[in-house]
């Protein structure tokens, strides 16, 4: 590793993420942290190709929600302090990972949990993570523990385990070791016969890891509340050795507690393998006794036998100051993580709980009691979590009364006017015109802010992106008119122009919508900008006053936000068609014969 100023020191408002990180290891990790007594999650998000999403997950016998995004870019977006990653990809992807996360300064350590991953990525890693001072643990690693402040990976095992080793705070004593499971032993001895371990780290199994147990050894060095190092090697390899200079030539001041195991491969072939890949002695230095040998040499605390290795870590511990205290209390009940259930449905909008239901945390009897209240602030409550600027609020108003009704002749109108004189109920009928609403009938709003927020943020031309469409024999989203034209444009287009020119500063997505209406106009008279198109254009400039991020606001377009505007206020009008329907006592409708042309030609 390449020395820093100080090395990676997580603290309690560390934030991570987990790149495919399953549920086990998600809980696992908040379990973590709440027996740590941390106020918050250390993880930031966890990242899944794909997905975008808010899970819930337990925090003691509480839930909270973690957002899943499908990009680490997503991830840093939310949250540019992100000081760690957990890479969970496969032996595939690992690598593209590993490279991507070192973009981020912010990120000043990765734990690779993989193993097969090609030694050539592995080597390309290592060389850059040095260059920036980066720590990177693994691949074929469980991952690391910095006690009471940080897990990365799988360490200690269920959160059970981890009490009993004592994780859940922080001790003296520094562990590193090629083995992931055996990290989890020497854990558990460490707070048998001392006050517990400050950091245990399994740099993992491969022969050609990025941090080997060396730059462990050394990172331990410098921090001044370690006051021992416990390490555990294994046959094959040479990281030992390394180990062994560094002690010898006085680098390592810190008394070394070490073992290599496998001294048993003596009796087995030399071509013998153990778990690891780089579990084996292809020569006799990468043999465990040689190893334990040079390290004994060296300085280092060696037994004479694996047996011994707990009474060595005893005596060399007390000898620093270090030691169990007797009746010592663990501080955190383990039942608190037994026998709990995640909730189904996740409401994050309302709250029908109690004396006084609530949109978001305000009564809904205050919201009504409060005559300057319209839908427009409830549509902000309730679609956005948040009270928007009053602008934003103006404009979810405007828009329900220009969307409510036109005529009875448009497709959702007939549907609910057809249903209704079937003897239909109020809903029936409401659902037969909701369900016209689509890319041809009030659904275009959503493709169209889709189309001008991209070219917007692309700098495209207006004329580029109609020859696009044309190219692509594509219809443009929010242009076009069955009846309005140039010279009868619609007034709802002017007025909803005219009311953003003058409550925004800037206006980028409309100015756009109305360079393509020019280039289009070009064709014909009748593909003007649309009602459609108008809301679409106007809401992105809306949205960006609001300070929403170009991400954002993608996400809304996704979620139908500015659809859900046009099916709200056409819903005004539907039900006013079935009431009307009603009031007058419309018989069953049936379509005149001399109104469909009847085709018996057989050439279709």
């Amino acid at each position: 590793m390449k020395k820093t100023s100080q090395p990676f020191s997580p603290d309690s408002q560390t934030k991570i993420i987990l790149i495919k990180g399953g549920r086990n290891a998600v809980q696992s990790t908040l379990d973590f942290d709440y027996a740590s007594g941390k106020k918050e999650p250390s993880i930031a998000a966890i990242v899944n190709p794909g997905v975008r999403q808010w899970m819930n997950y337990h925090w003691g016998k509480e839930e909270i929600l973690i957002p899943t995004v499908p990009t680490i870019r997503d991830a840093f977006s939310r949250n540019p302090d992100i000081s760690a990653a957990v890479n969970f990809a496969s032996e595939r992807s690992a690598a593209a990972v590993a490279q991507e996360l070192l973009q981020y300064p912010s990120c000043r350590a990765q734990v690779i949990i993989a193993e097969g991953m090609p030694e050539r990525d592995v080597r390309e890693i290592r060389a850059r993570a040095r260059k920036q001072g980066t720590l990177i643990i693994g691949p074929a690693t469980v991952g690391a523990v910095w006690a009471g402040r940080l897990r990365m990976g799988n360490p200690g095992g269920a959160i059970e385990l981890q009490v009993e080793a004592g994780l859940h705070r922080e001790g003296s004593v520094g562990i590193v070791t090629k083995s992931g499971g055996l990290m989890n032993e020497l854990s558990h001895m460490v707070h048998r016969v001392a006050d517990g371990v400050h950091t245990a780290i399994a740099v993992g199994g491969d022969r050609f890891p990025c941090t080997r147990l060396v730059d462990v050894v050394r990172m331990y060095e410098r921090i001044p509340s370690i006051s021992v190092i416990v390490m555990l090697g294994e046959i094959g390899g040479d990281q030992e050795y390394e180990v062994a200079e560094a002690i010898a030539n006085g680098e390592i001041t810190k008394p070394v507690v070490a073992w290599a195991s496998g001294i048993c491969a003596r009796i087995l072939p030399q071509e013998f393998q153990f778990g690891h890949a780089g579990a084996q002695a292809r020569t006799e230095e990468e043999s465990a006794d040689a190893k334990n040998e040079a390290l004994r040499r060296a300085g280092a605390l060696v037994p004479d036998r694996f047996e011994d290795f707990e009474s060595v870590v005893r005596d060399t511990a007390h000898k620093a100051g270090i030691q169990k205290q007797q009746g010592e209390e663990e501080g955190v009940d383990v039942s608190l993580f037994q026998g709990r259930r995640l909730s189904h449905i996740i409401s994050t909008i309302s709250d029908d709980r109690g004396e006084s239901p609530r949109y978001m945390t305000e009564k809904i009897v205050d919201l009504a009691k409060d005559p300057s209240v319209t839908i427009g602030d409830i549509i902000s409550l309730l679609w956005f979590r948040r009270r928007l600027p009053q602008v934003a609020l103006d404009f979810f108003n405007i828009i329900l009364k220009l969307t409510a009704e036109h005529g009875p002749n448009v497709s959702g109108a007939h549907n609910t006017i057809i249903a209704s004189r079937a003897g239909k109920d109020l809903v029936s009928s409401l659902a037969s015109g909701l369900l016209t609403i689509g890319p041809r009938f009030g659904g275009a709003i959503g493709a169209a802010a889709k189309n001008w927020q991209q070219c917007v943020a692309e700098g495209k031309a207006p004329r580029a992106f109609v020859d696009d469409m044309k190219r692509a024999g594509k219809l443009i989203p929010g242009i076009g008119h069955r009846y309005k034209n140039k010279l009868k444009p619609d007034d709802r287009v002017a007025f909803l122009d005219a009311f953003a020119r003058e409550r925004l500063d800037d206006v980028p997505h409309l100015a756009f919508a109305r360079g393509v209406e020019n280039v289009t106009l070009q064709k014909r008279h009748n593909l003007i900008l649309n009602i459609d198109g108008a809301i679409a254009a106007v809401a992105l400039d809306i949205f960006r006053a609001c300070g929403f991020s170009e991400e954002e606001v993608g996400q809304m377009i996704e979620q139908e936000i500015l659809d859900g505007l046009f099916v709200l206020g056409r819903s005004i009008g539907l039900i006013g068609h079935h009431i009307d329907q009603k009031r007058i006592g419309a018989p069953l409708y049936r379509h005149p014969v001399e109104d469909t042309l009847y085709w018996n030609e057989r050439d279709l």
